[in-house]
């Protein structure tokens, strides 16, 4: 058996050193040594530096991988050059910083990352970012219009500066306020009240037109006075009102079987008001108040 030669790379055998491990060691302190053409040949662009307690780094072009000792926990990283991106894996529960130009997993997580300490410049996400419990979509080139909120979602941005969301059960709406009706001075909320001026007002009381006495359903024959719009005016006219009972005369003892009624109708050239209760002895009254446009 020949034992002075090795198997090259290329699938040759060549002769070697005694026991194929002699030799003096080639290229800078630390440079991996690999077979070039049946000789030693080593260079700074792959290296190996020890710095003992099983902590090493293997540099490889200008990225470089090593292991970093945390108790008896060891944990590999990869980092890039100056300027270069980085990769890196670390175990469950460890945290990661960026010191100088190297990501190095550390215990315990609470460092204050981005302090002078552990200094960054930037930060790149390929896809989609959590923050805080909330998911925010990766940016699209094309949302020129579109920024981002606290609650993590991308909102469109009008010409006036901003856009108020749509209120629901799920989102917080808003008020704009337009300065003239509704104004703000100082944080204190105004709206302007409207000058009755702008209505055509009226008012009154009146007694039910005949009246009876109800034992079942209502009786909309009877027990009502009708309402018209004052003269200029119609029923397209009118803006809101109220109705309310003035008198109502009972007939014996008010009990649980009693009731009263005090309804306005909308018709087409007036308002109807029905008034009526149950035991009746006299006509009943009721209060009336429109407003017209003018």
């Amino acid at each position: 058996m020949n034992t002075g030669v090795f198997l090259r790379g290329d699938g040759t055998w060549a002769s070697g050193a005694g026991g194929g491990g002699g030799g003096s060691p080639a290229g800078p302190e630390g440079a991996v040594q690999i077979n070039s053409s049946g000789t030693f040949s080593g260079s700074e662009e792959l290296k190996y530096v020890s710095s003992g307690s099983g902590n090493g780094l293997l540099t490889v072009g200008k990225a470089r991988v090593g292991t970093y000792i945390d108790g008896s926990n060891t944990v590999a990283y990869l980092v890039g050059d100056t300027g270069g991106y980085a990769g890196l894996s670390v175990g469950t529960g460890e945290a990661v910083v960026l010191s100088a130009n190297e990501f190095r997993p550390t215990q315990p997580d609470n460092l204050d990352l981005g302090s002078s300490a552990y200094p960054w410049e930037q930060i790149y996400f390929d896809k989609e970012l959590v923050w805080n419990g909330k998911f925010i979509a990766a940016p699209n080139p094309s949302w020129t219009n579109l920024f981002l909120r606290g609650d993590g979602t991308w909102q469109p941005v009008s010409s006036g500066g901003y856009t108020l969301p749509t209120a629901s059960t799920t989102t917080l709406g808003g008020v704009k306020v337009d300065g003239t009706t509704v104004t703000i001075n100082s944080g204190v909320i105004t709206a302007n009240p409207v000058s009755s001026t702008n209505y055509k007002i009226i008012y009154g009381s009146e007694t039910v037109y005949s009246w009876t006495d109800i034992t079942g359903s209502w009786d909309n024959s009877a027990n009502y006075f009708d309402v018209f719009p004052p003269t200029g005016y119609t029923m397209s006219d009118l803006a809101g009102g109220m109705i309310s009972i003035n008198e109502i005369y009972f007939d014996g003892k008010v009990d649980q079987n009693d009731a009263i009624r005090c309804q306005g109708k909308i018709l087409s050239d007036r308002l109807r008001v029905y008034v009526q209760n149950t035991e009746q002895r006299a006509a009943p009254r009721a209060n009336y108040m429109l407003m017209f446009n003018n």
